[in-house]
């Protein structure tokens, strides 16, 4: 009998006219999604014919060699369906791990590329990379989230002196290809291939295509706009950092006389109410929530200075390695950069000789309450390297800031000497007399980045 994915909009839900029993055919591994109204790339819902991807492990994580592999799923009449089957072992439970759009993925970590002309609706879909995990146990239904894992860029013309004439957009030498890793949950631009990408029309006047995460530099030309016989650069004039699940949305200006344009641009979280999976997936953040405050909007403080948090103070540990209540090294961290899109940079050390250093960090907030999430990677001088998903809180408070909050999941590592915390281990430090001060940076200038360029594991990793 064939599985079945029951994919469908909250409508088709709540449908009583043609109702969904979600008892038929239970001996087959059935899903049933949480579907926001831009869960798709049309900002509506699943197409008829869209295919996915289903890998399913009996561990905790995703494999090399797991209990399902890459089943084809068909969306047809409100569902997805396959000519195969997927069912549980006996008294078992399964994680589930779905990939749009279906390719014949040989293993969870595999190589995704946008489609170089987006200039169609079918090939732009194409190219909006999504996945989606979720744990089953016996008949159960599964619910399925599916998240956005790339970046989308729309640019809307003004029509104040724009000629006439047909439009095009190509976003110029850009990446077009990520390594995706199931398993890890992360999505990194494969930085030696380079195009330009054709973008598709988004209505009068706009146009939108999917991108890899990555980064703009300034004096780069981004875009090139073609109107009838006339061709229109972009050259950005800072750094544009483009983030996983994010879309970005540019209103251009013409300058008619130096063909050339200007630019005004607003960020909007793509697929949650919140800005959270800008750069951390959701279902990170949902692990952690309960022991560090999450502030939402998009009217944060400004935090661009250097803070002490001490004494760093273990909240909650995961796995237990240490107890509630364990002094760490005290921690000192620099934001700076902070610009009018929520984006800044930082560095952090802890024991005065080891550095982090993250850009691209989002911070989303209201008032004097913020929150800022980035991905973090550190190595140690012998070889061990980590990557972590990484959420700091707190309230700005005159040259200070008040319950500071650091909360981090290790996403993937490489361990010889067993030193760091598993792979899906989480812990939660805040300042133990919950006021940070403004201080000195030890390691260098304190009025601009440091000088100095180690970068070695956090002793917060540590087991």
């Amino acid at each position: 009998m064939a599985a079945m994915l029951l994919l469908t909009s909250c409508a088709e839900l709540l449908d009583t006219n043609n109702p969904i029993d979600l008892g038929q055919k239970r001996e087959n591994v059935s899903f049933r999604p949480r579907v926001n109204p831009s869960t798709r790339a049309t900002d509506i819902e699943f197409e008829q014919g869209d295919k996915i991807s289903v890998f399913a492990s009996e561990g905790n994580v995703i494999q090399e060699d797991n209990y399902a592999e890459n089943v084809e799923y068909v969306y047809e009449g409100g569902l997805f369906t396959t000519a195969g089957t997927l069912t549980y072992p006996e008294e078992q439970r399964l994680s589930f791990y779905a990939v749009y759009p279906y390719a014949v993925y040989t293993a969870p970590s595999f190589n995704f590329y946008v489609n170089t002309d987006q200039s169609t609706h079918e090939k732009y879909t194409a190219s909006d990379l999504m996945t989606a995990s979720n744990v089953g146990y016996d008949n159960e239904v599964v619910d399925l989230d599916f998240y956005h894992r790339l970046s989308k860029v729309v640019i809307n013309l003004n029509s104040e002196n724009m000629p006439a004439g047909t439009q095009s957009i190509t976003f110029k030498n850009v990446y077009y290809g990520a390594k995706a890793n199931l398993s890890s949950n992360s999505y990194n631009t494969i930085s030696t291939e380079r195009a330009d990408v054709v973008a598709s029309p988004n209505g009068t006047n706009s146009f939108k295509v999917i991108l890899p995460p990555q980064t703009i530099v300034a004096g780069d030309v981004f875009v090139e706009i073609t109107i009838g016989n006339r061709t229109f650069q972009w050259e950005v004039d800072r750094n544009l950092i483009f983030n996983s699940g994010v879309e970005y949305t540019y209103t251009l200006y013409f300058n008619t006389q130096k063909n050339s344009v200007q630019f005004l641009s607003y960020i909007n979280s793509w697929n949650t109410p919140s800005e959270i999976e800008a750069v951390i997936p959701f279902e990170y953040v949902e692990l952690m929530k309960e022991y560090i405050p999450i502030h939402e909007g998009t009217t944060p403080p400004n935090i661009e200075g250097i803070y002490l948090s001490s004494p760093a103070t273990l909240l909650y540990d995961s796995h237990d390695y240490f107890s509630v209540g364990y002094k760490f090294a005290d921690n000192y961290y620099l934001f700076y950069n902070q610009s009018s899109d929520n984006t800044l940079s930082m560095y952090s050390t802890q024991n005065l000789g080891d550095l982090s250093a993250a850009e691209g960090v989002f911070i989303s907030g209201n008032g004097q309450n913020f929150t800022v999430y980035f991905n973090e990677y550190t190595a140690h001088e012998n070889g061990d390297w980590l990557t972590k998903a990484t959420i700091i809180s707190g309230t700005k408070n005159g040259d200070r800031i008040d319950n500071f909050h650091t909360a981090f999941i290790i996403i993937d590592k490489y361990d010889q000497t067993n030193q760091y915390m598993d792979v899906g281990a989480y812990r939660v430090i805040y300042d133990g007399d919950y006021t940070s001060e403004p201080t000195e940076w030890p390691l260098g200038s304190s009025s601009s980045a440091p000088a100095k360029s180690v970068n070695k594991a956090s002793m917060f990793c540590d087991k």
